[in-house]
């Protein structure tokens, strides 16, 4: 469901878009009704689905009035310079850890 919606704002400006988000509880309901799942809405519901109609019906015929997306055209061309490898460091040496007895940590003989 998103990744549609995601995928029309390239042809549909976004307030369109939410615009018709509004009417997702109303077709559900609808299409509940028509199958006989609910029983027909209450009066003060209906007029909630009539108000949310009507609202975006109007933001809808007020998006097609002006434009609402901006065209920033394509991107500038920014040369990039080409990263440099950092300079190599030294390792520090480790401290040996055998003895001098040949590493085996005790006395010889």
């Amino acid at each position: 469901g998103s990744v549609a919606f995601v995928a029309l704002l390239k042809y549909v400006s976004a307030l369109v878009l939410m615009a018709t988000v509004l009417l997702i509880p109303i077709v559900a309901e609808a299409e509940a009704f028509a199958f006989g799942v609910e029983t027909l809405p209450t009066p003060l519901t209906l007029l909630g689905g009539a108000l949310i109609i009507a609202g975006s019906g109007l933001i809808v015929a007020e998006a097609r009035t002006r434009e609402m997306t901006v065209d920033l055209g394509p991107a500038p061309h920014v040369p990039v310079s080409p990263i440099e490898p950092a300079p190599a460091t030294p390792q520090p040496t480790q401290p040996s850890s055998t003895l001098a007895s040949g590493g085996r940590g005790g006395k010889m003989g």
